[in-house]
């Protein structure tokens, strides 16, 4: 009990632990709702906005959500639970899709929710929100507001072209 609490119930971990707590509660929500086709949007955009939170760690907050590399177990934790409940979610959306579409279609879907969720998300977030935040250095205030805001805009763009891109293929 004293690991636990050492690695996983520090100060600056509880707000991770409070975020995991509530976005991966989240689908359960939406799957008692029946609104299951809405999960598609949801798995990358976890990501993003983990990936935004992490990067406004410069005020010492969400640290340990999502980072690129982890320094640390609850890093790890952290980073490998969120990418394990994505995945399972991607693959729950593919096996809903056999009995509805052709296999080269489900093949290329799977190819665009993996690559969106997992490459193209993170890192064109984490570039969008590092550049966005060097024009804005010069101010005084709000830098978390800046960042926050391009981190959302940027995933929800992102997952804009990724919604384009499957109904394309699902005609």
């Amino acid at each position: 009990m004293n690991l636990f609490y050492i690695y996983c119930l520090r100060k600056t971990n509880l707000d991770s632990l409070l975020f995991l707590f509530i976005f991966l509660l989240v689908p359960y929500i939406i799957i008692v709702l029946e609104q299951i086709d809405s999960l598609i949007f949801y798995w990358p955009y976890l990501i993003g906005i983990s990936k935004t939170f992490t990067l406004l760690s410069e005020y010492n907050y969400f640290k340990n959500l999502y980072p690129t590399k982890p320094k640390d177990l609850f890093g790890y934790v952290s980073k490998y639970t969120i990418n394990i409940i994505v995945l399972i979610g991607i693959l729950y959306h593919i096996n809903k899709l056999i009995s509805k579409m052709n296999i080269s279609n489900i093949v290329l879907i799977g190819i665009i929710l993996f690559s969106f969720s997992f490459v193209i998300i993170p890192k064109i977030t984490e570039y969008v929100i590092n550049k966005g935040y060097q024009k804005v250095k010069n101010r005084k205030q709000y830098y978390g507001i800046y960042k926050f805001i391009l981190g959302l805009y940027t995933t929800m763009v992102l997952i804009l072209i990724q919604t384009l891109l499957i109904n394309f293929l699902k005609i």
